[in-house]
């Protein structure tokens, strides 16, 4: 199984953290279709009267905002590093 790119993290939780949706914007409903392809799992259940997580999206949500957050801190780590290596 590929591993979730960034962006396609972002784009989940920037949706997720705002459902109930009627919307998505089309860049971000391309990202999570590709994420929850590689996932083979729902994230998001898309009905007539909107747009909510699914139990799969709400577990993953937690974890989402985990990772980007350790991603966020790893790079911020390495910068204050500086010039100290190769």
């Amino acid at each position: 199984m590929a591993l979730p790119e960034t962006q396609q993290l972002e784009a989940f939780v920037a949706v997720a953290e705002q459902v109930p949706l009627n919307l998505i914007p089309i860049g971000s409903a391309r990202r999570i279709h590709k994420l929850e392809t590689q996932l083979e799992v729902k994230l998001l259940v898309r009905t007539s009267n909107g747009i909510w997580l699914s139990e799969a999206g709400t577990v993953f949500l937690d974890y989402a905002k985990k990772i980007l957050d350790m991603l966020q801190k790893s790079v911020a780590a390495a910068q204050r590093q500086g010039g100290s290596g190769g």
